[in-house]
């Protein structure tokens, strides 16, 4: 299916969806006011993220499967929007237990490091044998799949953490409670799977060794 023809399904089935579970008052939607957020196509699949103007904090994720012609519809409504700026939460949220949180909390206790150029952050993260900082060089080199390798190895990076996170979840032997639900937590997983395979397709088709 053609990204033109995807994209007005799209818009089509999200306007009929909406419409179909509007409550007493509102105004139903027409075609502007369902708007594409992102989407791609590999191979004869695609795949979009859309939403619409109400602020129902709604959003939806469509994928056509070209091998069955199937389309499959999901629906999630947003439940917060956090800016995470503080180094110990974001340990957390990458499944650091009580010890990572501490460590993260004495180093910045004990000494207020001056700022690094980039240059700096990647010799400090190549000398701490810290994975993602061993991407930085490749998102700021000029040489696009140089980009393209360090994109896969940074969203593979961040789906292991959560993954690990998750496991512990499950069995019990979390070490801390997460702010967001765990289902929440599960969509994106899932969705950063999602866009791993993409990027592995792709990768197969430009002939992009990513490993």
């Amino acid at each position: 299916m053609g990204n033109n023809e995807f994209e007005k399904l799209v818009i089509e089935a999200v306007k009929c969806y909406a419409n179909e579970r509007m409550i007493e008052g509102e105004k139903p939607l027409s075609d502007d006011d369902v708007y594409i957020v992102w989407s791609c196509k590999t191979l004869q699949n695609n795949k979009a993220l859309a939403s619409t103007t109400r602020s129902d904090g709604m959003y939806y994720e469509l994928t056509y499967n070209g091998d069955k012609d199937e389309l499959y519809f999901d629906a999630y409504r947003k439940l917060e929007n956090r800016c995470i700026k503080s180094p110990i939460e974001r340990v957390m949220l990458l499944g650091g237990g009580v010890s990572a949180v501490a460590t993260v909390k004495t180093k910045l206790e004990e000494s207020a490091e001056p700022k690094l150029s980039v240059t700096e952050c990647v010799t400090a993260g190549e000398k701490r044998n810290d994975p993602l900082g061993d991407t930085v060089s490749g998102m700021l080199s000029p040489d696009y799949v140089e980009r393209f390798k360090a994109e896969y190895q940074q969203t593979k990076i961040r789906y292991n953490k959560l993954h690990n996170m998750l496991v512990k979840a499950d069995a019990g032997k979390l070490e801390f409670i997460p702010t967001c639900p765990l289902e929440l937590l599960r969509d994106q997983k899932a969705n950063m799977g999602k866009y791993l395979y993409c990027l592995e397709v792709r990768a197969q088709i430009e002939g992009v060794e990513l490993n």
